[in-house]
C-alpha cells in the first residue's frame, strides 16, 4: 500500500509451489496504491500455479488511480505438462482492476490462462479510461489441457482500440481455447458509454480445436465507431477488425450480442460469426438505435469456408439501417461487399437465417443482405419488416443457391419499398 508504485524491468511473483497435497493455497498479490501503478520495460505481476501442484494461486488485485502495462504484463498461470513434467492442477485465480484509467500498450497487457485440469480465474477490469493500443491486450485463454479458460469482464466510461504501430500483432480484448486443451474458452462482458476501435483491433472469442468458445456481449450506452482497414495485408488476407466469434475446428462457437445507441462501421469493419471447420457458428444479435455499414464492412455469419458446420444466423433490431457500399470498387460483390450476408460451407453445413426488424433501411452502392447456399446444405432465410426500405444503384436482397442445396426464402413486410436505379459500374 501507498502512494505509487513503478516497475522497470522488474518482477512481484507469488507462485504456488506445494508440497504436492498440502492444501495452503496461495495468498495471491494484493497492491493499493492512491496515485498510480506503472509496469515497463519487460516488468511482470504475476501468480503461477507450478507443474504438479494442486493449490489455487490466489489471484491479483490492483486498486490504484491509474495504471500503465507498457511492454509488460500482469499475468496468472496454471502450466502445462509433458511426458516428463506434470501440468498444474490448481486454478490461477482472478485478477481484478480498479482504476480510474487502464492503458494497455507496446505488446503490455493482462492475462490470465491454465495449460492444466485447474480452472483459469476471470479478468474483471473496473475502470473509467480503457485504452489498448499497438499490440495491448486483455487476453484469456485454455492451452494445455481440461481447464477452461476464464470470463473477462470491463466495465468502463469510455473504451479506445488502436493498433497504429503494430498492426500484425493482437490488439484488444480476447479469450481463445487452442489445442491441445480441451477446456472451453471465456465469456467476454464489456459495457461502457462510448466505444472506438480502429484498424487491426478486436474484441473476440475462438476455439481452435475441441473447447467450445465462449459468447461475447458488447453494450455501449451512447455511441460505437468501427473502422478498418483495406490497406494491411497478412498472408494475402486483410488484417480484421471488429468484432468476432468463432469456430476453427470441431467444438462450436459463441453467441454475439451487441447494443449501442449507434453503430457505425466503416472501412471493412466486420461483426462476425463464423465457422472454418466442423464446428457450429453461433448467432450474432445486434439492437441499436441507428446502425450504418459502410464501404466494405459487414455483419456476418458464414459457414463458407467450414467443412461441414452450420453457420449461425445474424438477428438486427434497429430504428434506423443504412448500407452504403464503396462509390467505386473492382471487386464490390468479393473483397468489398458490405452488407449483411450468411452462407453455408462448400462441403457442407445449413446456412443462417438473417431477420431484419426497423423503422427504415436503404441500400445503396451496390451494397447487400444476402443468404448463399455454397453446397449441399440449404442456404437460410431472409426476413425484413420495415415501415419503409430502399434498395438504389445496384443493391441487392439475394437468396439463392451456387451449389447443390436449395437457397433461402426472401419474406419482406414493408409499408413502402422503392427499388431504382443501376450503378455506373457494373462490376
Amino acid at each position: 500500500r501507498g502512494g505509487q508504485l513503478a516497475l522497470d524491468n522488474s518482477y512481484v511473483y507469488a507462485s504456488t509451489k506445494g508440497p504436492v497435497g498440502s492444501s495452503a493455497p496461495g495468498l495471491g498479490i494484493d497492491i493499493q496504491c492512491t496515485d498510480n501503478v506503472s509496469l515497463d520495460n519487460y516488468s511482470d505481476i504475476a501468480t503461477n500455479v507450478l507443474h504438479g501442484v494442486s493449490d489455487d494461486s490466489g489471484g491479483v488485485r490492483i486498486t490504484t488511480g491509474h495504471l500503465q502495462v507498457s511492454s509488460s504484463s500482469i499475468q496468472c498461470n496454471a502450466f502445462s505438462g509433458s511426458s516428463t513434467i506434470p501440468a498444474s492442477y490448481g486454478n490461477t485465480g482472478d485478477i481484478e482492476i480498479n482504476t480510474k484509467s487502464l492503458l494497455l500498450k507496446n505488446r503490455g497487457g493482462i492475462y490470465n490462462g491454465t495449460g492444466g485440469s485447474g480452472e483459469s480465474g476471470d479478468i474483471t477490469i473496473n475502470t473509467g479510461e480503457l485504452e489498448v493500443v499497438d499490440g495491448g491486450y486483455v487476453f484469456s485463454s485454455a492451452f494445455g489441457g481440461t481447464g477452461n479458460g476464464g470470463d473477462i469482464v470491463v466495465h468502463a466510461d469510455h473504451i479506445l482500440l488502436s493498433n497504429e504501430n503494430t498492426p500484425y500483432n493482437a490488439t484488444g480484448v480476447l479469450t481463445q481455447t487452442y489445442w491441445p486443451g480441451t477446456g472451453k474458452a471465456g465469456n467476454v462482458s464489456i459495457s461502457a458509454k462510448s466505444l472506438n476501435m480502429y484498424p487491426a483491433t478486436e474484441i473476440s472469442s475462438a476455439t481452435f480445436y475441441l473447447g467450445q468458445a465462449g459468447n461475447v456481449q458488447v453494450a455501449i450506452d451512447g455511441d460505437a465507431y468501427i473502422e478498418g482497414s483495406k490497406e494491411l495485408i497478412s498472408n494475402g488476407n486483410r488484417v480484421n477488425t471488429g468484432i468476432f466469434d468463432n469456430t476453427f475446428w470441431y467444438a462450436d462457437g459463441g453467441n454475439l450480442d451487441f447494443s449501442a445507441e449507434t453503430l457505425e462501421m466503416t472501412t471493412a469493419a466486420g461483426i462476425q460469426v463464423v465457422t472454418l471447420s466442423y464446428g457450429d457458428a453461433g448467432i450474432a444479435s445486434l439492437d441499436v438505435g441507428d446502425l450504418y455499414i459502410k464501404d466494405g464492412s459487414y455483419i456476418s455469419s458464414n459457414g463458407f469456408y467450414g467443412t461441414g458446420g452450420n453457420a449461425g444466423g445474424v438477428i438486427i433490431e434497429a430504428d434506423n439501417i443504412v448500407i452504403a457500399g464503396p462509390e467505386s470498387s473492382n471487386d464490390p460483390f468479393g473483397a468489398d461487399s458490405t452488407g449483411i450476408s450468411t452462407s453455408s460451407g462448400i462441403p457442407g453445413g445449413i446456412g443462417g437465417n438473417i431477420a431484419i426488424t426497423t423503422d427504415t433501411l436503404s441500400l445503396t452502392n451496390r451494397s447487400i443482405i444476402t443468404s448463399i447456399s455454397r453446397g449441399p446444405g440449404d442456404g437460410g432465410d431472409i426476413n425484413i419488416n420495415a415501415e419503409s426500405m430502399e434498395v438504389l444503384n445496384g443493391a441487392q436482397i439475394n437468396a439463392g443457391a451456387a451449389g447443390t442445396g436449395s437457397g433461402g426464402v426472401i419474406d419482406i413486410e414493408s409499408g413502402s419499398v422503392l427499388v431504382s436505379g443501376v450503378h455506373p459500374d457494373m462490376y
